[in-house]
């Protein structure tokens, strides 16, 4: 767990000097994925959100739609549905 959190916020960098927010989407999708097959739902559910947010404001539907269901996922593991809407 501790090595690929420090590869995200790695990815988290390089994402950001590059102004690549399809990348980092991509790996939050990988991180709440790990997450959320680790038993840990609530950490994959708030990773989700936060993917959810940095693709809407990419707003390209390819990647969103590539990506919703990790998040669906994760929402549902949680039990929030109402973020599904």
């Amino acid at each position: 767990v501790q090595e690929s959190r420090s590869r995200f916020a790695q990815l988290q960098e390089l994402c950001t000097v590059a102004g690549d927010k399809v990348s980092l989407a991509i790996g939050m999708a990988a991180v709440a994925t790990e997450a959320m097959y680790s038993g840990r739902a609530r950490e994959a559910a708030h990773l989700s959100s936060q993917q959810v947010a940095l693709l809407e404001v990419i707003d390209d539907p390819t990647p969103t739609m590539g990506l919703a269901s990790v998040a669906f996922c994760s929402w549902l593991g949680v039990c929030e549905f109402d973020k599904i809407a």
